[in-house]
């Protein structure tokens, strides 16, 4: 039995969007959204910093719960040159990291959940940038188009 499970978790990864045990269990899946993404001020430094809070929302027993997001992945991917940059949420959900400048796809990933991922993120030389965002139960991904012109105004949500 142990072979099958394990046979079957390794398909997963070659899929997309969607693996995982949740038709067999019929878990009720809840979209990933994003809370805030927005620059919040520029540093006087050659590289730009991310720093935020990461929350899980499921449902247990009818119940929607919304809870801080210990040990969640955090990371950039460069379109440029394919390099990932990133951490892990802290025991209460919270993270920061540095990186250049460049344009990156920003991804939120927990076992579990559903994935967030925001693409096309443009990142200046020391820009202060706040991310926070919901992770739903489900095994798929919830994507995002960065929108440039909301994110300077400071009113992306």
């Amino acid at each position: 039995m142990t072979t099958g499970i394990l046979i079957g978790l390794i398909s997963c990864s070659k899929k997309i969007y969607s693996c995982g045990l949740e038709p067999v269990l019929n878990i009720v899946s809840i979209d990933s959204e994003i809370l805030n993404l927005k620059r919040i001020g520029i540093a006087d430094t050659t590289l730009a910093s991310i720093s935020g809070k990461i929350y899980a929302k499921s449902i247990n027993e009818k119940d929607t719960l919304t809870d801080n997001f210990a040990f969640t992945n955090i990371w950039v991917r460069d379109l440029k040159t394919d390099s990932l940059i990133g951490t892990t949420s802290d025991s209460k959900g919270e993270f920061q990291f540095t990186m250049p400048a460049s344009e990156y796809d920003l991804q939120v990933q927990f076992i579990g959940f559903n994935n967030l991922k925001v693409k096309n993120v443009k990142v200046g030389t020391g820009e202060i940038i706040s991310f926070s965002a919901i992770l739903g139960q489900g095994d798929g991904t919830t994507e995002y188009k960065w929108n440039q012109v909301e994110f300077y105004n400071n009113t992306n949500k």
